[in-house]
């Protein structure tokens, strides 16, 4: 009995939401033709409105009311900004692409539609595309961390793995968690090595094992980096230093064997 009240409650609301919007959007189709201080007054409630129904997150309604506001009144960028938001909530890209495009063409120095219209292309598989609005989003405000996030994944995506270092680099030193900055001294690990740039993946796994001490993967890795560069007596003091913490039974094997093999190699 309760289940059905609340699912007529939660249906009233809807009519209730959906009928609000019809009659605000008979209200701004009656005063189209009044002059030009009471369409401004229309103009003001329908951007409370696209607002508040936003927050809630009705997006079909915010992109009906303002698809049908902007049809009689096109140069209202904030209106336009709200559908352009709502359409990315609902997955509709193309839909979101061409009313950012509409808002970029009125004010070229938007971050934040730039912003959203690089989400859609990075979301479409468009690299290209998406880094070309990021790289002038980064040009304006460098600190923008999810900006350079975004745009250091897909420099990577893209093989241009030196910008995506650079970018990484800049990240690094604006990040203030330690998870987030230990994350990315891995990523950067990684990098470094494609690129053989061992002294920069070094600096990569020690800035990150100041943060993890005893983390196994990251001391793994380093004990390899030193066997590939044939520096023995640090691969070894790395596998050493890792029996004093490492207890799972497959890494503890993993240690004894390459250690085994080191000592076998140095004949001690």
């Amino acid at each position: 009995m309760l289940v059905n009240i609340n699912i007529v409650i939660i249906i009233t609301a809807a009519i209730l939401a959906i009928g609000a919007v019809y009659l605000l959007y008979a209200i701004i189709m009656f005063q189209g033709g009044k002059k030009d201080a009471e369409l401004q007054l229309t103009t003001k409630n329908v951007l409370e409105q696209v607002k508040i129904l936003f927050d809630k997150q009705e997006y079909a309604l915010v992109e009906l009311l303002a698809s049908k506001y902007l049809e009689r009144v096109p140069s209202h960028i904030e209106v336009r900004r709200y559908l352009a938001k709502a359409y990315f909530k609902s997955k509709k890209l193309n839909n979101t692409i061409k009313q950012c495009l509409v808002i970029l063409k009125k004010d070229p120095n938007d971050i934040d539609t730039k912003k959203l219209l690089g989400d859609c292309y990075a979301s479409k598989q468009l690299p290209n595309k998406a880094i070309k609005e990021y790289e002038e989003i980064f040009d304006r405000k460098s600190n923008d961390k999810e900006v350079l996030r975004k745009l250091a994944e897909l420099y990577r995506e893209v093989e241009q793995t030196y910008s995506s270092i650079e970018v990484y680099n800049i990240l690094a030193d604006l990040l203030t968690d330690n998870s987030e900055k230990a994350d990315v001294q891995m990523i950067l690990a990684d990098l470094n090595e494609e690129v053989h740039d061992y002294p920069a993946a070094f600096e990569a796994y020690k800035t990150r094992l100041e943060i993890y001490p005893t983390d196994v993967i990251t001391n793994q890795r380093l004990a390899q980096l030193y066997i590939k560069i044939n520096n023995t007596s640090k691969a070894i003091e790395t596998l050493l230093y890792m029996l004093s913490f490492v207890n799972e039974p497959k890494a503890l094997l993993w240690t004894y064997e390459q250690l085994i093999e080191l000592y076998v190699e140095t004949e001690e």
